[in-house]
């Protein structure tokens, strides 16, 4: 569907993983601090960055903007009263998102 929502992903530092199955450990943290972060280009790294807006906005929704007293009067709608949808989450990060412009962009 559109309008898309786009993150940037050109050159975007990571943490970088020391390659061994369930160490939980990045590259650098026992001697290298310099191979600790890597950069990378591409959907792999925007993908992230889209979903962790998200996350951040329904975090938000969940916690702070719903906890109002309810319409009766009668207690309050707390976070855990108010689940946003989908929907919701992307209709309101294409309201805050704006034009691409310059070499790559429609601008």
């Amino acid at each position: 569907l559109k309008p898309d929502l786009v993150a940037p992903g050109d050159r975007i530092y990571s943490a970088s993983s020391d390659g061994l199955p369930y160490s939980y450990q990045c590259n650098g943290t026992l001697g290298e601090p310099d191979s600790a972060l890597r950069r990378m280009s591409g959907t792999s790294m925007a993908t992230p960055i889209a979903a962790g807006a998200a996350a951040l906005l329904r975090q938000y929704m969940r916690t702070v903007y719903h906890t109002v007293p309810l319409a009766s009067g009668h207690g309050w709608m707390g976070p855990a009263s108010f689940l946003p949808s989908a929907a919701l989450l992307r209709a309101l990060l294409l309201n805050g998102a704006v034009p691409l412009a310059g070499r790559r962009g429609s601008g």
